[in-house]
């Protein structure tokens, strides 16, 4: 779904801009000498209305960018320990990964005065799913175990961004709201060779909500029609962390029996880093192909994997993924 509405935000920026340049003879390579709004070459650099054309997203009035990335995060290792009714105890472990689902990215940015702009961004994904079956669960031959895991990130920042400068270097300052969120279910089924089955199961919940204050910098290489963004962020950050899951001392008891719960919210700093490169390709004046790779660090998040009986320590998470996107400038 969320695939879905990038590919149509995509769609609709490349038929604007392809028409709006087609239509009225933007297109780089056929923009009049003499026209008062022609492009110059001069020392490797495209020049528009006497502004290298890299810098035409700070000098616009208004630009979009949606951006496919296609993320994941560093993986969860699942750990539990679990006790039969013959109090044989044995601890359950599993590394859970997640893969690379499309995390959907939209930025609309406007001009506030001179290159001085404003812009307001979201990216999220709820497409992290992971399950383990584990059948004779060492040294118990008869336990069967289920492991199911999903989480799920949403990001949203309003950031101030300068003009270049002489080096073709922007600093910005803004906020964000980063929310991070997980559950586990496992799920164990015991043989006892006589009678029925003995089921057990236990849930576990994890919510990080960090909010706060964040500063960056970025540089632009290159020229021409192509050229490369280096970017980094560093916020400081109140993360509101949340925990439910189930309760015990030692270790889970598989005797059919439902476990205590707990629940616990604490209030925790967090810094916040972000590195970006992207490469930049302008189609035609108003519309430029972007790809790259993005990675976000975030310290003291709990996630769920890790309670086993008791709320999880908290701990740094990183997520990380190649981005593929349009931008367009009016």
């Amino acid at each position: 779904m969320r695939l879905n509405f990038t590919l149509c935000i995509a769609s609709a920026l490349l038929v604007v801009c392809c028409n709006d340049a087609f239509s009225e003879d933007r297109l780089i390579d056929r923009q009049p000498i003499d026209d008062e709004a022609s492009l110059q070459f001069s020392n490797d650099r495209v020049y528009y209305n006497d502004a290298p054309l890299i810098h035409g997203h700070y000098n616009a009035w208004v630009n979009v960018t949606a951006d496919a990335i296609f993320l994941t995060h560093s993986d969860s290792a699942f750990r539990s320990e679990i006790l039969d009714p013959g109090n044989g105890t044995v601890t359950v472990a599993q590394d859970l990964e997640h893969g690379f689902p499309v995390a959907p990215r939209l930025r609309i940015g406007t001009l506030l005065l001179d290159s001085f702009r404003t812009e307001l961004s979201y990216f999220g994904t709820d497409g992290w799913n992971s399950s383990a079956q584990i059948r004779n669960v060492a040294p118990f031959p008869d336990l069967a175990a289920d492991i199911d895991y999903e989480a799920q990130l949403h990001n949203i920042e309003w950031n101030f961004i300068s003009g270049p400068s002489e080096i073709d270097a922007h600093w910005l300052i803004g906020v964000r709201y980063l929310n991070y969120q997980d559950s586990f279910l496992e799920s164990y089924r015991l043989d006892p060779g006589f009678g029925p089955l003995i089921t057990e199961t236990a849930q576990g919940e994890a919510e990080n909500s960090a909010f706060g204050p964040q500063i960056g910098v970025g540089l632009d290489l290159g020229g021409g029609t192509t050229f490369l963004q280096l970017g980094g962020k560093l916020g400081l950050m109140n993360n509101r962390v949340t925990q439910t899951g189930a309760a015990y001392d030692t270790a889970l008891t598989i005797d059919g029996n439902p476990e205590t719960r707990f629940s616990n919210r604490s209030d925790e700093f967090a810094w916040l880093g972000e590195l970006s490169v992207t490469l930049n390709h302008f189609v035609t004046r108003s519309l430029s192909l972007r790809m790259g790779y993005q990675g976000l660090f975030l310290d003291n998040v709990a996630q769920s994997a890790r309670q086993n009986g008791r709320q999880a320590m908290a701990e740094q998470i990183s997520f990380h993924g190649a981005v593929f996107g349009l931008q367009w400038s009016r």
